[in-house]
């Protein structure tokens, strides 16, 4: 694919799907509400992500941690907001806590606390968020009655912001069966009274989680095309 190919695509596709989350805002009745847009960009190039950035976009996401870091320092330019979504490994708290604004993917009362000491007092306080699992479920995750004391954990820790709280749902059948996992998560994030951010809703079901009350959704291939492996 030529490189005016592809940004034609990229282009044509941020298009179609700002329509679509502005159609669904109206479908369920979300008002005016924001719906953060991020661009899941893992596997994606430093060129993609420059076209989407010049068409708008400013929240990125990456999964891995050499590849972000190979991205960022090739955009280093570019005033993005990084987010990471993946697993945690101990050893790499420290890249994490500098060189991200958000990060989704908090499981551990540990992994909270390295990212809080390890934070420069240069930088804005983290944004965090608390990824959840239903019971049954067997991707990463806390389950719905560890969530209380993580967050009170969290709170504590004066170089994290906790905003909230990040799921992925299996893979399931129809739209209602999606949205109703998106709303039992929803719902058990509802009476924690600082939560500010709802991460829920992919290329595959993003329409799901914003009937059901979604208030960011990471999107990759709707953006970008299929992923480069």
């Amino acid at each position: 694919m030529s490189k005016k190919t592809m940004e034609n695509l990229i282009e044509s596709n941020l298009n179609e799907l700002r329509r679509s989350i502005a159609d669904f805002q109206k479908k369920y009745r979300r008002g005016n509400e924001e719906i953060s847009l991020v661009a899941v960009s893992k596997t994606q190039s430093a060129a993609k992500i420059k076209k989407v950035y010049d068409l708008g976009l400013r929240k990125f996401a990456e999964n891995y941690l050499q590849e972000a870091e190979d991205k960022q320092n090739e955009l280093k330019d570019l005033e993005i907001e990084w987010h990471f979504i993946g697993k945690i490994q101990s050893n790499k708290t420290a890249y994490i806590a500098n060189n991200f604004s958000w990060v989704h993917s908090i499981e551990r009362q540990k992994i909270a606390l390295r990212l809080n000491n390890q934070r420069s007092e240069s930088l804005p306080k983290l944004n965090v968020l608390i990824q959840l699992k239903l019971p049954g479920e067997k991707k990463s995750g806390i389950l719905p009655e560890e969530l209380s004391e993580l967050c009170k954990e969290v709170l504590k820790l004066e170089k994290l912001r906790l905003r909230g709280v990040m799921y992925f749902p299996p893979k399931v059948d129809s739209f209602e069966e999606n949205r109703a996992n998106y709303l039992k998560v929803i719902n058990l994030a509802k009476p924690l009274k600082f939560i500010d951010t709802l991460s829920m809703g992919t290329s595959s079901d993003y329409e799901s989680a914003i009937a059901a009350g979604t208030t960011m959704v990471r999107l990759g291939t709707t953006i970008f095309g299929p992923r480069v492996q």
